[in-house]
């Protein structure tokens, strides 16, 4: 749902000018952040304009050999293997020091070895990548839900001072200003998140970037087979 779709949703024709100038600067800005093109499966209030895909298909990033249930299971169980795992799937780390901590793993196995750490190695990666993308992706979701209230919140607000009257009443114009402040400061939460949303959106399609690299490092160094 787009914020401009949220505006008219909520906003009604009876909400002040001023609050409705305000409100519509806000969906400008947004209207690219909060509209997108999305699959069928995508949840209904999607925010991005990345394509929704909920997880990262291994068949796309890995040609080398199978990764079994047994490699699934036992990667954590290698205190270094875990190591050098967390320490390339972390966004701390650069993808090129992630490389050259794999090529230093890589050298030290013996060639007996080589071809099954390597593949748990890429087994732990593609689960602990996953894993945190997955987690981002609900936390967009979690994001859409939370903008939508606020919007509705704000629309609720600028109705509820639509109907307070004019005048001196000096108990009126009390009510108003403070409605006019919820309003406002409600307004800098929604433009603060949506500023911040290119950016993540954007993480789920980096993390997918790294693990593809990082996998045709792993296949590099793989014996021949």
């Amino acid at each position: 749902m787009s914020g401009q779709d949220l505006l008219d949703r909520f906003l009604s024709n009876s909400t002040p000018a001023r609050v409705r100038r305000h409100w519509r600067a806000i969906v400008a800005g947004a209207a690219l952040a909060l509209s997108s093109p999305v699959q069928a499966a995508a949840p209904r209030d999607w925010p991005c304009v990345q394509a929704y895909v909920p997880g990262i298909s291994e068949g796309t990033i890995w040609t080398g050999p199978e990764i079994t249930p047994a490699l699934r299971r036992d990667w954590s169980k290698d205190p270094e293997l875990k190591r050098l795992v967390e320490q390339a799937a972390s966004r701390r780390s650069s993808v090129e020091d992630a490389a050259a901590a794999i090529r230093a793993f890589a050298e030290r196995l013996p060639p007996d070895r080589r071809k099954q750490d390597l593949t748990k190695l890429f087994a732990g990666l593609l689960e602990t990548i996953d894993a945190e993308r997955n987690a981002i992706l609900e936390g967009i979701g979690r994001y859409a839900k939370r903008q939508e209230a606020l919007a509705k919140r704000i629309a609720e607000r600028s109705g509820e001072l639509s109907r307070q009257p004019t005048g001196n009443d000096p108990a009126a114009q009390a009510i108003a200003a403070g409605l006019e402040e919820q309003i406002y400061w409600d307004s800098r939460v929604f433009e603060d998140r949506r500023r911040m949303l290119p950016y993540v959106c954007e993480l789920p399609t980096v993390l997918e970037q790294r693990l593809f690299a990082l996998g045709r490092e792993i296949m590099a160094m793989l014996p021949p087979s």
